[in-house]
């Protein structure tokens, strides 16, 4: 069993590519959107698996809960457990939902989409209410886009800060959940020396 779930760990990647993240901002706004919804989902995903993992062991029930319309299957109801299980805070639970609702618009509009529309700048401005000074390691992280970034960017440009920054976060539990399940182990391996010693020591006054 704890040989399936080091391989588990092992397939789990936290490691935030920034070349990979930046090449959203390539995209048109609605491409954007979508390509940094999938990984905000799928780190959500990572969350809930770690977190399983920590708990029982083994994430084979993982893999049912994702698939076939189960609990995790989507977005939506990621983020409403990972919340209701104390895996994420209020504040980061709130703005994924803000982002779900823009990547629904997205995916499902029939016009160009455009993170200047009156209509999206609504969610925008919320989420800016969670992040709303743009860390500037993080800006510093994206400086060759930053070099390049005509005027009517600027916005686009906020936004990938702040995706980038909420997708850290996520990663950051999921690291937490990982070294909560080696300490685990490692209290699961200690107790079982111990019980062992003591079966030991049974056998040895029984001779």
């Amino acid at each position: 069993m704890r040989h399936m779930a080091k391989k588990t760990k092992k397939s789990i990647s936290v490691d935030v590519k920034i070349a990979n993240f930046a090449t959203s901002f390539d995209e048109s706004d609605k491409g954007c959107v979508l390509l940094i919804g999938s990984m905000l989902e799928n780190a959500l995903g990572h969350l809930h698996e770690t977190s399983i993992l920590a708990n029982v062991g083994t994430t084979d029930i993982f893999k049912k809960l994702k698939d076939n319309r189960g609990p995790l299957s989507d977005f939506y109801s990621r983020i409403n457990l990972a919340f209701a299980f104390r895996l994420i805070s209020k504040d980061l639970f709130e703005a994924l939902h803000i982002f779900r609702k823009l990547r629904n618009e997205a995916a499902h509009c029939d016009f160009n989409f455009s993170l200047r529309d009156p209509g999206v700048r609504k969610h925008l401005e919320q989420l800016e209410k969670y992040y709303k000074e743009l860390n500037e390691d993080d800006v510093l992280q994206f400086e060759e886009i930053l070099a390049k970034v005509e005027v009517e960017n600027i916005m686009k440009f906020a936004f990938l800060v702040r995706c980038h920054h909420i997708l850290k976060e996520l990663l950051g539990h999921v690291l937490e959940q990982l070294n909560r399940d080696f300490k685990g182990s490692k209290g699961r391996s200690e107790f079982n020396a111990e019980k062992q010693k003591d079966k030991n020591r049974q056998k040895l006054v029984k001779n």
